[in-house]
């Protein structure tokens, strides 16, 4: 049963891709009952891995395992008539609508926004697209790469670059895009319902993959706004008089270095232990260590490389010296802290066994959160959604499988 803070919402999520996908987790991490309709042959998600051993199989897909948590998962084939009415039934009780498909796609299904509310109007439809419901891209597709890109973030990214005129913008790793975007959704929908609790009536949450991601990027929309610059990215990183940042290599790991004033760059020096060369006149103060940066780096890095990780930064730390460890996902795995609070859990999956998987980082005194159940196989929870949620019975199930409908 669940016992987190949306216990009594129901959603469903109807989705294609990460965005609604994770959108779809979020709530239903927080409790809400989140069924989640796939077609017949499965969510494309089941065929991403990564996949233990190498091994490809669309019940054991990490990135699917780790999205899907908390769900029901039933099959729909909604290019059928049968298809749709079991959707519309879904929708009569349903709160929440979450759908990253494109328009073109709904307008098949006979989903379009103002045909859908017509007949729930109390329903908050969350529709993510690439740029939105409107303006001149909004027919245009996206990847993860297209939305990050988009944004602008590549456009400084790396800032460190040996010949920015030769080396091209990079995306960032991991799916920063997707995630905003479904973390955008999430904090629509549940604005959504603060209005349709004081109003009595639903709406559409235009939700842009694009512009998602562009409001994380406030420092240089900043540096935009207020200095008409555009960030680049720089030979060397990013140096100047203001402050001084690094990675810096130790024996075992690399820590992240920041020196803003002058007293903090002294107390990183005695911690070196007051080697010669930070007397030089060409690193005498913060101009000219950032002038002469290049000559700089390789000799701090001599003397960092003789730290284990950890001890450095407990040293740094102790002297009020701006300094963190950059960590290997197997740091962050084997965290003491994040052990004393039980971020990562095991989840018991009938195809994957014992599965390892961060929980939601969100902590409620008053209603618990829990995972009580692991990602659905594909169609498991049919016969219950059918039977228990819509009032079907047993010959009609029988007859929706032998049709197709359902897998």
């Amino acid at each position: 049963m669940n016992t987190g803070p949306l216990a009594s919402l129901s959603v469903v999520e109807w989705a294609g891709d990460v965005p609604g996908t994770f959108c779809g987790k979020l709530l239903a991490d927080l409790g809400a009952e989140v069924i989640k309709v796939e077609p017949p042959a499965g969510d494309p998600i089941r065929q991403m891995g990564p996949y233990r051993d190498d091994k490809p199989d669309p019940e054991a897909s990490a990135l699917f395992l780790y999205l899907n948590n908390n769900k029901l998962g039933v099959t729909l084939d909604m290019g059928t008539a049968d298809g749709q009415r079991i959707f519309h039934r879904l929708l009569d009780r349903a709160s929440i609508l979450v759908t990253d498909h494109p328009v073109s796609q709904l307008t098949n299904r006979h989903l379009e926004h103002e045909d859908v509310l017509r007949a729930h109007p109390n329903l908050i439809f969350t529709h993510i697209t690439p740029f939105g419901l409107s303006g001149p891209h909004k027919d245009y597709k996206t990847s993860e790469l297209i939305s990050f890109h988009m944004s602008g973030y590549g456009h400084a990214t790396p800032g460190t670059v040996d010949d920015p005129a030769r080396e091209p913008p990079l995306k960032a790793g991991g799916r920063q895009a997707d995630y905003s975007a479904g973390l955008t959704a999430a904090i629509g929908s549940m604005h959504g319902m603060f209005t349709s609790l004081q109003t009595g009536r639903g709406q559409v949450v235009d939700v842009s993959r694009q512009e998602s991601l562009i409001s994380f990027n406030i420092s240089n929309l900043g540096t935009y706004s207020f200095a008409g610059q555009t960030p680049v990215r720089h030979k060397g990183g990013k140096r100047s008089a203001l402050a001084i940042t690094a990675n810096l290599p130790c024996s075992d790991g690399t820590v992240f270095f920041v020196a803003m004033a002058d007293e903090q760059w002294e107390r990183l020096i005695e911690v070196l232990g007051n080697p010669d060369w930070a007397r030089w006149e060409v690193f005498s103060d913060r101009f000219a260590r950032a002038e002469n940066w290049d000559a700089l780096e390789p000799l701090m890095f001599e003397e960092t490389r003789r730290f284990k990780m950890d001890e450095f930064v407990a040293i740094c730390q102790a002297k009020r010296i701006p300094c963190l460890p950059i960590n290997s996902i197997a740091d962050v795995v084997e965290s003491p802290q994040l052990a004393s609070r039980e971020f990562f859990i095991t989840v018991e999956h009938p195809v994957m066994g014992e599965v390892v998987v961060p929980r939601n980082p969100l902590l409620f005194s008053g209603t618990p959160l829990s995972i009580i159940r692991p990602a659905p196989l594909l169609g498991e929870h049919n016969d219950l959604v059918l039977r228990e949620r819509l009032g079907y019975e047993d010959n009609d199930i029988s007859a929706l499988r032998a049709a197709g409908v359902i897998s």
